[in-house]
């Protein structure tokens, strides 16, 4: 490495952080205090307190073991690997697979609205917080009744217990309301929670942010606590680690999906090509181009398409 720098610029309202290696590759990163913890002050913190320049770095997978036991942030680590798996790998390609769209927190009068904005997907994943059973349920049934042909995935971001969650699993299989899966129902940490649910319920159950690292999914795998891991980039401190990550669950039998944080063009696309990589044929989590003002990403007939 003969140079690396930092440097922030708006994109949508963003303050997307990027770390330049050489002049030429780049890495993206966002911060995301909110799921990671990340603060955006520390991120470029730790971004300027790395010194590769002097370093030769061939070997990435060593040099990600060496990352992933620094103090770093996620983020940070995030944009330092993505800039040099682009170094030692080549530029990321364009690549083309199919995202599910996000339909976030809302009441149900603004359901109809927010689902024919988005029609040109064919896989919604509903947010849900604390809100009623019955709030819940009518709400999956408007899509259903709007949107008969399209699946359907359930994200309550770690707002539920373990009984909330049992019983709005209970109320889809009385119904016989059919779900890709439900993704992280309860609390971060508590995995026992994650594989009561699993042993209780037939609906296949989702770790997002129960997943950060390897000693996370270690836990999860030894509990059989999950039937699908979603993966990310930022949150899971680089595409290195997140292929590390996918190759230790598809040897659990856990399937792999990639998502993405509200970030960077730059960072979406490295995200799209991890996912064409580790499951082709699987719908992603890789809306969040879709939310920009402006991109080269595209988004049709249930595929996102990166140029």
């Amino acid at each position: 490495v003969s140079q690396s720098r930092y440097a922030v610029r708006s994109v949508n309202e963003l303050d997307v952080i990027e770390y330049v290696i050489n002049e030429i590759h780049i890495g993206q990163t966002v911060a995301t205090p909110a799921i990671t913890g990340d603060e955006h002050a520390r991120i470029i913190e730790d971004l300027n307190s790395i010194k590769l320049e002097g370093r030769e770095i061939s070997d990435l997978i060593s040099f990600n073991l060496e990352l992933q036991k620094s103090e770093l942030t996620q983020s940070a680590k995030a944009a330092i690997d993505m800039a040099l798996f682009g170094a030692i790998h080549g530029e990321v390609p364009t690549s083309r697979v199919k995202s599910d769209v996000t339909i976030p927190i809302a009441s149900i009068d603004d359901y109809p609205t927010l689902i024919q904005n988005r029609s040109e997907f064919e896989v919604f994943k509903i947010k849900f917080g604390s809100n009623s059973l019955h709030d819940s349920i009518e709400k999956i049934l408007i899509v259903r009744d709007l949107r008969p042909d399209a699946k359907i995935r359930i994200d309550s971001n770690q707002s539920w217990n373990v009984d909330e969650t049992l019983e709005f699993a209970s109320e889809l299989e009385s119904r016989a309301i059919e779900i890709d899966y439900l993704e992280q129902p309860t609390p971060r940490k508590d995995f026992a929670a994650l594989r009561r649910i699993r042993e209780e319920t037939s609906i296949p159950l989702m770790a997002d942010e129960s997943c950060f690292t390897v000693s996370d999914l270690t836990t999860l795998i030894e509990l059989e606590a999950i039937d699908y891991v979603n993966l990310k980039i930022l949150k899971n401190g680089g595409m290195t680690e997140v292929l590390r990550l996918a190759e230790m669950a598809k040897s659990a039998e856990i399937q792999v999906s990639i998502g993405s944080m509200m970030e960077g063009e730059f960072g979406i696309h490295a995200a799209a090509y991890l996912a064409a990589m580790i499951a082709p044929n699987v719908v992603h989590d890789l809306d969040a181009a879709w939310w920009h003002t402006q991109s080269t990403i595209t988004y049709r007939d249930g595929f996102m398409v990166t140029e």
